[in-house]
């Protein structure tokens, strides 16, 4: 089986093609931006061409929610037309890396594969009409839960805290209040791993199915770092909650986040530098 890693520079593209590949699977990483010959990546800028391979494993979007949300309709219209290129190289197998974005705020509950959706803006719409566009080919996608580790976006909350943690004498976020279900980036590689060698035409959440707010994790990582500094949030938003269900994942690929979020961001936070 021969695997192409789209986004293969980016946070959750590295981590999918490292664990492929230390796994024996023949997997080749592509970027729009980067070739890399001695990391085995190469550039195409617009997914026209690429090498042939058996599954595709598709990450390549912008991870800078506000800068899409600027951007509007001419980056839901150009990413459409781009991702519509991926399907011309004949892949038996295709499987594209969500979001949790797709999903509202403010539902108590754990939010179901199965649900009516109505994303919140173009970042979510955009990520939902990719989904359409490969389920309508038979592909399967992974809707990513707040994903963390080391090469994560420094526009991360988490990667925020910890920046903080190492060098300030307060935590001064926007708010305190969002809960968000957390994962480790080795774990969300596995599930691709797992995607990767089944063929299913479905949804599915790669999430830990539990919620923790941006308060708990700042006084985790504190705990990890030793510190004990002051926090302060510029809003209030106490409604702010978004946790998947998971049991679909369970069932149809036997996955569960190994990593307990202590464990994940301990890891994370010694391996990005020390206090």
């Amino acid at each position: 089986m021969k695997v192409i890693v789209t986004g293969a520079t980016g946070f959750l593209g590295g981590w999918t093609l490292r664990h492929l590949r230390n796994r024996g699977i023949d997997a080749i990483g592509v970027s729009r931006s980067v070739h890399d010959p001695v990391r085995g990546i190469i550039q195409s800028s617009d997914w026209s061409e690429l090498p042939r391979a058996d599954v595709l494993l598709h990450f390549a979007e912008s991870n800078n929610r506000f800068a899409v949300n600027q951007q509007g309709q001419s980056y839901f219209d150009t990413t459409v037309e781009q991702t519509k290129k991926l399907f011309h190289h004949g892949f038996s197998q295709l499987i594209y890396a969500s979001s949790i974005a797709v999903y509202d705020e403010g539902q108590a509950f754990s939010r179901s594969v199965r649900e009516k959706l109505v994303p919140p803006d173009f970042y979510g719409h955009t990520k939902l009409a990719i989904e359409d566009l490969f389920l309508q080919k038979g592909g399967t996608v992974l809707r990513v839960a707040n994903a963390y580790g080391t090469g994560m976006s420094p526009m991360n909350v988490i990667s925020h805290i910890m920046n903080q943690v190492r060098t300030a004498d307060l935590i001064e976020l926007g708010s305190l209040d969002p809960i968000r279900d957390y994962v480790w980036g080795g774990d969300i590689a596995l599930a691709f791993n797992i995607a990767a060698h089944k063929k299913l035409n479905n949804v599915y959440n790669i999430a830990s199915g539990k919620g923790h707010s941006v308060r708990q994790v700042a006084e985790i990582i504190q705990k990890i770092a030793n510190k004990n500094l002051p926090m302060k949030e510029r809003e209030y938003r106490p409604n702010s909650i978004i946790i998947l269900d998971n049991q679909e994942t369970l069932r149809d690929f036997s996955w569960i986040p190994e990593t307990k979020l202590e464990d994940g961001l301990r890891s994370t936070f010694f391996s990005q530098g020390s206090p």
